[in-house]
């Protein structure tokens, strides 16, 4: 992890080229992705800041914190279903509370009684054991998007 924020740090999107390839986006997209969940949220407002098209394409791949919002609900329920609720409550407990209420409600509710008590334990976990838990839930909503998308 540590090459990759070296890598990203020496990489300024205002400076990315005119002509870029698609490996160039898939690189940069893994490269945020293996960051720590706290600096893939940092960089994806960086990239969000910027108007170039290379933002715009890396933008567009991405699945960070930050951008689930742009993914629908169908898809969110989907990526998450193999995710158990343990996991999820740990997850979402330092969410944002809109972003951790649109997930919640993607369950069934007698699995949000579950979570949210999870929730509410996890929130006095160990910073580490929650960014575990929310890399499972991003790296789970990753695979199955990717692997929907080469089906399409």
């Amino acid at each position: 992890r540590k090459l990759a924020e070296d890598l990203f740090e020496n990489l300024n999107v205002d400076e990315a080229p005119d002509a870029f390839s698609a490996e160039d986006v898939q690189q940069t997209v893994q490269l945020i992705e293996s960051l720590p969940v706290g600096q893939q949220s940092v960089y994806t407002e960086q990239l969000a800041s910027d108007s170039g098209e290379f933002a715009a394409s890396v933008l567009e791949e991405l699945i960070t914190l930050p951008t689930l919002e742009r993914l629908s609900d169908q898809e969110m329920a989907d990526g998450i279903a193999a995710i158990d609720s343990q996991v999820l409550g740990t997850a979402l407990a330092t969410l944002d509370s809109k972003l951790a209420n649109r997930i919640l409600s993607l369950r069934p509710e007698r699995e949000q009684i579950i979570i949210r008590a999870e929730m509410q334990g996890a929130a006095a976990s160990a910073i580490g054991r929650v960014e575990a838990a929310q890399n499972r839930m991003l790296d789970a909503i990753r695979s199955y998007i990717r692997k929907n998308k080469t089906m399409a």
